[in-house]
């Protein structure tokens, strides 16, 4: 089984998809706070996702994880309007990456 090292962690991202759930990729050596956009690859295309966690592990095995391909510099979302964005995909029936994802400004 594999480990991450020490520099390495598990990103949980939100994706412009109509799947109401987040993807797990893992980030290598790069520094990466929650809020902000990121490139990864998704069923054969990329797509930019949201950084909604960063956690030591995952339930999907270490080796089935895609690494993420590019991260922005600047955070997209202030983690303080999540809770905000939250209630209005739970209250709308909408999945979260994709409300996130029309949240940012062209």
């Amino acid at each position: 089984m594999s480990s991450l090292s020490s520099t390495s962690n598990i990103l949980s991202v939100a994706l412009d998809v109509p799947l109401d759930r987040m993807f797990d990729y893992v980030n290598h050596n790069v520094q990466v706070q929650i809020g902000q956009r990121v490139v990864v690859p998704f069923a054969g295309r990329q797509l930019v996702g949201i950084v909604m966690a960063i956690n030591q592990h995952s339930e999907v095995p270490l080796e089935k994880l895609k690494t993420v391909i590019h991260v922005f510099d600047d955070i997209a979302l202030d983690m303080q309007i999540f809770p905000l964005l939250q209630f209005c995909a739970d209250y709308y029936h909408y999945p979260l990456g994709q409300l996130l994802i029309s949240t940012l400004p062209l």
